[in-house]
């Protein structure tokens, strides 16, 4: 239950970053000492995913020390695909399935500085479940 809770927030993390356009991927790093279970996580996420601009997306899980669960790739569909990082995120190769053959034209890469508030919008573990309680609230 926890890993559905938390599938819906990182949902609404990335359909708030996409805009309209359709999610190809999202990268999220999950600390170890939240007890998630990746594939409990991802499938929580494709149940929920269905019929947004998420559906369709992978989910790619990065278990690391800590507790924190931040969101740190969204992946958006177009051509070329954009990729949104968090600032200061790792760049994480999408998985083998998802590699594009070498005639594609190369991926748009945006990094730039964020305030303070459109920071807090990339996932941390505080705004996930802030976004989370808040759509519980209104619905």
């Amino acid at each position: 239950m926890h890993e559905l809770g938390l599938a819906e927030g990182i949902m609404t993390v990335a359909i708030d970053m996409s805009g309209e356009r359709p999610v190809n991927r999202i990268v999220v790093r999950i600390g170890e000492e939240q007890r998630i279970v990746p594939d409990s996580l991802e499938f929580g996420f494709q149940l929920l995913a269905e019929g947004t601009a998420c559906e369709g997306a992978v989910l790619q899980c990065i278990v690391v020390p800590g507790i924190d669960v931040l969101v740190d790739e969204v992946e958006l569909g177009g051509d070329p695909p954009t990729i949104l990082r968090r600032p200061g995120a790792p760049v994480v190769e999408p998985p083998m399935s998802m590699s594009t053959p070498a005639t594609t034209a190369p991926v748009r890469r945006l990094q730039h500085q964020r305030t303070h508030q459109e920071e807090s919008r990339w996932g941390s573990c505080s705004a996930v479940r802030r976004a989370l309680s808040a759509r519980l609230r209104s619905g």
